[in-house]
């Protein structure tokens, strides 16, 4: 990201690293902020819904977000997108960090696990894209490419179904029969209200 703003806008590598240096910034409190936003539509009616839109909401913006930085010109405007674009990458961390009791409660350590490692697998496996950067694409090209799969990849979310809970836009399980009051997601993931039987 130093190498991006030092290569486009002429900046000197300590500036445009301190630039750089924004986006891991708003984990402070960006990432508790999509969490809290889950818990609090988790509290409404829409219970798991609630949470899946959170996620497709926040990962679109995220690569809506992207795109714009993307075709930012001046500094400024640049520096504004990054700072909006990275709360939006943390806050979907913290939604996704929402979902992640429910996948299956028996083993939220193991599934914790594997969502930390794909997230660290997605950065590698995104920065191939600037492999083809100098061949026809610059840095700002390879960014828009990410930022429209991660826009197209957002609209996926509704296709998430957590047994026992909801889809992100319908509220019934389609995993099978109608909810019972076993299997509505009220209880916590760990509780007898969340198991179906």
């Amino acid at each position: 990201m130093a190498s991006y703003f030092s290569d486009k806008f002429g900046m000197g590598l300590v500036t445009a690293g301190t630039i750089a240096s924004c986006f891991g910034s708003t984990n402070l409190f960006a990432r508790a902020l999509g969490g809290m936003l889950s818990d609090s539509l988790w509290a409404t009616r829409l219970k798991m819904r609630g949470r899946l839109l959170v996620l497709m909401a926040s990962l679109f913006l995220e690569g809506l977000l992207l795109v714009i930085f993307s075709r930012m010109d001046t500094p400024a405007a640049a520096v504004l997108a990054l700072l909006l674009f990275s709360l939006f990458v943390q806050a979907s961390e913290g939604a996704v960090y929402g979902i992640v009791p429910y996948v299956v409660p028996d083993s939220t350590g193991a599934v914790t696990g594997v969502v930390g490692a794909g997230g660290s697998a997605g950065a590698v496996l995104w920065g191939f894209v600037f492999l083809f950067s100098g061949s026809g694409f610059s840095d700002s090209d390879c960014f828009l490419v990410i930022g429209l799969a991660v826009v197209a990849l957002s609209l996926l979310t509704p296709l998430i179904f957590l047994k026992g809970g909801h889809a992100a836009l319908c509220g019934r399980n389609p995993l099978g029969g109608p909810l019972s009051r076993e299997g509505d997601g009220r209880g916590a993931p760990d509780t007898p209200a969340f198991r179906i039987r």
